[in-house]
């Protein structure tokens, strides 16, 4: 973005009060902030930028207190080694270049700690821009060769990995991508620098700015897929399993072989983050089985993957975007959750046509593109953090196979939900287990009231004030258990409970689980409350969740902007659930 284009946006005028993004840094930062609130409101984010002042950032840091809602603490080599500033008073010596490395390891941790001690007191959602400029070239060997001085930045670097790494309200930008379309002579400006008060130039502000928002306002983690749906033949192996037959396809570890064998490594990680894998191929069905279904084909195939590691496989003769179509049905996963990729330029040009929501992603042509390739699948599946049930999602996914196979034995809707048997255990959330509900709030988007995402430091405000409660319910049936599969925030306001949320996992739609979660909720409240009162507002993803109130009996109040209230006596008058629940005494503060 041109600096008088951010300049233009940062002017737009937004309805509300603009929430505070405070910038702690030593230089002057006026750019930085015209580009953060640029970007923004661009992402339709009333956020005012300001700066704890120049020169200032030990003070600040020291004085441990902000107003601010998010912050960005933005850093150089020359605060942890302020000798090393081109604007230094200090003279440089040889005497002071090794006493300077000599107690580098001191300095660096004694900074950190600083800004850990801060932090502590000001437990925000706050993003570090580490040093990314290096020292002056002071030491008198070759440049080429590796010295002391240019070895503090990477140490600086790895610090502050190592001291905030766990700390769930930080992110430290990876400036080496954050620059990547930059060479080093375009990311210093020594010019700005005795101009400006900043020594980078406004294309390096743009970038790191741009990725300050995305971290901030959870884009990158909102961006995340779901699913990675892949081609079989030349793709997961190489050959083709309908005529070279089932011998002859082979995915092992050799020069041949070598994308095939990789990409399967890759994604058995996915897998094990828990990422969805499904299969779309234009195949005889009994050709792939014979592969995937006996080990010791696997194992003479050299596969990585086998038939457990998919949570579907489609081999049809039909068009590849109604086969993902299909497959997203049965997982109950929108299209715009989905990466697809295949080797045939025709395969992705159709599913891009049909289904332009989904990313299509080309299987590399050689072992020289794999790496290209292996970066582009990995920025679509993120996480800031894996949790347990994560790890296990692959088999909450066959879990419903089989409760879907055991739906066909039924003779109705009811008897099947009755025969599984199925409890729900609802728990307050706590400090102490906030970290799923709080990942499953942020990503649900088709049973989602609001379509609302929270920060961390929102999400903590929530949990923190007084008369304010998140609940979760996981669920269990004859075949397993499958988790969290619902999260609710709901407060107590005079002698009404209002719902301000809930949300239900893809999952167990169709379950009346959350027909069983409103019940207990509002049995929590009988004796304060004599209403419930929920909040609907439409987004383009929540459809299935659109008739939640009218199918429980509440009738429409009122509607202001996008946003639809519906209201209901207690006791409430609830359709018929299948759900045993079971719970401790909550409602605890």
């Amino acid at each position: 973005m041109q600096f008088l284009e951010a300049l233009k946006y940062s002017k737009l005028k937004m309805a509300g009060s603009a929430r505070q993004v405070m910038v702690l840094a030593n230089y002057e930062m006026d750019q930085l902030k015209t580009y953060v609130e640029a970007y923004a409101k661009q992402a339709d984010l009333h956020w005012k930028a300001e700066q704890c002042g120049y020169g200032n950032l030990m003070t600040a840091l020291m004085a441990g207190q902000t107003k601010a809602d998010y912050q960005i603490i933005f850093l150089f080599l020359e605060d942890f080694f302020p000798a090393l500033s081109y604007r230094t008073q200090a003279q440089w010596t040889h005497v002071l270049l090794e006493d300077l490395h000599a107690e580098s390891e001191t300095a660096v941790k004694k900074f950190c700690k600083t800004i850990q001690n801060y932090l502590k007191k000001c437990p925000i959602k706050t993003v570090i821009v580490p040093p990314i400029l290096n020292a002056p070239p002071l030491w008198p060997n070759a440049p080429v060769l590796m010295n002391d001085i240019q070895n503090l930045l990477p140490y600086v670097q790895a610090q502050l990995w190592a001291h905030f790494k766990s700390d769930d309200l930080v992110e430290i930008l990876d400036l080496n991508q954050s620059l990547s379309a930059l060479s080093p002579d375009q990311v210093r400006d020594s010019k700005a620098l005795f101009h400006k008060g900043f020594p980078m130039s406004i294309e390096a502000i743009d970038c790191i700015a741009a990725d300050c928002i995305r971290s901030l306002s959870g884009a990158f983690q909102a961006a995340a897929k779901k699913l990675l749906v892949t081609d079989l033949d030349q793709v997961l192996w190489r050959g083709v399993i309908g005529e070279d037959g089932i011998d002859q396809i082979s995915a092992h570890p050799d020069r041949e072989n070598h994308c095939h064998h990789v990409f399967q490594k890759f994604l058995k990680l996915l897998v094990s983050e828990g990422t969805l894998l499904a299969a779309a191929s234009k195949n005889n069905a009994e050709d792939v089985s014979a592969l995937l279904d006996q080990p010791s084909q696997l194992k003479k195939a050299g596969m990585i993957l086998a038939r457990n590691d998919f949570a579907e496989i489609s081999c049809q003769w039909t068009e590849k975007s109604k086969q993902i179509q299909a497959i997203c049905r049965r997982l109950n996963i929108l299209p715009q959750d989905v990466v697809f990729v295949d080797d045939n330029p025709m395969e992705l040009w159709e599913v891009s046509h049909h289904l332009p929501e989904v990313s299509c992603v080309a299987f590399p042509k050689s072992s020289s593109q794999l790496d290209t390739f292996l970066k582009e699948l990995r920025s679509y599946f993120i996480k800031s953090k894996l949790t347990e049930e994560d790890k296990k999602r692959s088999r909450f996914y066959e879990q419903k196979k089989k409760a879907e196979a055991f739906k066909l034995e039924h003779a109705n809707l009811d008897d099947y939900l009755g025969s599984l048997q199925m409890t729900a255990s609802i728990e307050q959330v706590t400090d102490s287990n906030q970290e799923r509900p709080f990942q499953l709030y942020n990503k649900t988007n088709q049973f989602n009231l609001t379509g609302e995402r929270l920060s961390q430091a929102e999400w903590r405000q929530f949990l923190e004030a007084p008369n304010r409660y998140i609940f979760t319910a996981d669920l269990n049936d004859q075949f397993g258990d499958h988790g969290i599969v619902a999260v609710a925030l709901v407060y107590l306001k005079e002698q009404t409970v209002i719902l301000h949320n809930l949300v239900l996992s893809c999952r167990v739609f169709n379950r009346t689980v959350e027909t069983a979660f409103l019940e207990w909720i509002a049995a929590q409240f009988k004796e304060e409350a004599v209403t419930v009162k929920g909040r609907l507002r439409h987004t383009a993803k929540n459809e299935p969740c659109r008739a939640f109130f009218s199918q429980h009996c509440f009738v429409e109040k009122k509607e202001d902007a996008n946003t639809k209230w519906f209201e209901a006596a207690l006791p409430l008058k609830l359709p018929k659930h299948f759900i045993g629940v079971q719970s401790e005494s909550l409602l605890k503060k």
